[in-house]
């Protein structure tokens, strides 16, 4: 999470890896690809929010004045106990 997080200029898996500290891109390409990716769509009125602008929205299904977020959301593996 530390190179989503960072100040990086160009995002790209060997950027990220290094911004975290990695020796390789390996580890944050696995994560970038394993990742599950959800995309929220705002949908605004005006156009002076920050980040608004006309683009498609899954929200609507069409293209709307609209601030996009993608989230990346982490599954914790469950663990049973046998016996």
């Amino acid at each position: 999470m530390k190179g989503l997080l960072s100040n990086v200029e160009s995002r790209n898996g060997w950027t990220l890896a290094e911004a975290a500290g990695h020796p390789t891109a390996e580890r944050m390409q696995k994560l970038l690809r394993r990742a599950v990716w959800d995309e929220a769509g705002d949908i605004k009125q005006d156009s002076e929010t920050v980040g608004v602008a006309r683009r498609y929205t899954g929200v609507t299904g069409q293209v709307e004045n609209c601030r996009v977020a993608v989230f990346a959301a982490k599954r914790a593996l469950q663990r049973r106990h046998l016996g």
